[in-house]
């Protein structure tokens, strides 16, 4: 089982999503420039990167495939874009997420998939969400390329990253990402603590974890109405509040546009 932590990160208003040039793929490695006077603007900055220092290899590099209709680019840390490639007045060009976190093992010992979110607003079943990705990382022979890309569910996108890199696992072992030895002697020796130290390095926050995102809605909407009826002591009333930010924290990272109070 794989639980989903979530990286912290600040909100930056208008964030101009990264265009890489000096590196790309298309379909079997031809070479493309983009235009940058097309660039897109983000809501916020990526998350920091909290992993092996190797893995800015592909950092500042983007990987592009193009799937039917549309060219995907994933620019690894940073972000994930769509453009649809056929003649249209209306193409669209957009931000299907960007860098939040890596997903762990139960044990905290190794990162797994990549979580990209707060990409642009779309609908599902009548609801407003934002577009979020999944990135897989596979092992796989030279050059980094885009494999595969998915959308299982409306705007929840799945892409796979195949790269030598990924062959070996110690760039996803959480040890060998500690930034120095005091931090990893820490690891070692108080493994009841792991969690609290990842959060003091400002890789993890202390949103709860639920079994499904409806447990964690049925929550936040039952807090939310105590909250509004003031059912609570002033006391009581912080602390729902705290719960409440962590469960609206989940949501958000799974796409779901909340109201604004």
């Amino acid at each position: 089982m794989i639980l989903l932590l979530v990286f912290c990160c600040s909100i930056v208003t208008g964030t101009e999503i990264k265009v890489v040039e000096s590196h790309s793929q298309v379909g079997h490695g031809q070479g493309f420039r983009l235009n940058t006077a097309s660039r897109l603007k983000a809501s916020r900055d990526p998350g920091p990167l909290c992993g092996h220092p190797l893995l800015g290899q592909i950092v500042g590099k983007c990987y592009q495939l193009e799937v039917g209709d549309y060219r995907y680019r994933v620019c690894p840390f940073h972000n994930v874009t769509q453009h649809e490639v056929a003649l249209k007045w209306n193409s669209y060009n957009g931000i299907l997420g960007i860098w939040s976190h890596w997903n762990y093992t139960t044990d905290l010992v190794s990162m797994t998939t990549g979580h990209y979110t707060d990409g642009d607003s779309c609908t599902r079943d009548n609801i407003p969400i934002s577009r979020v990705v999944t990135l897989q990382h596979v092992c796989g022979a030279s050059p980094t390329r885009l494999i595969s890309v998915t959308e299982p569910q409306t705007c929840l996108y799945t892409i796979t990253l195949s790269s030598p890199l990924f062959c070996h696992g110690v760039f996803f072992d959480v040890y060998n990402s500690l930034p120095d030895q005091g931090i990893r002697e820490r690891w070692e020796t108080d493994h009841g603590g792991r969690q609290k130290l990842l959060e003091e390095l400002g890789c993890l926050s202390t949103a709860p974890r639920f079994n499904s995102l409806e447990e964690c809605a049925e929550k936040w909407s039952g807090l939310e109405g105590r909250v509004k009826e003031g059912e609570t002591c002033r006391v009581e009333l912080e602390g729902v509040r705290d719960q409440l930010d962590k469960l609206k924290e989940v949501l958000t990272d799974n796409g779901f546009i909340l109201p604004k109070n």
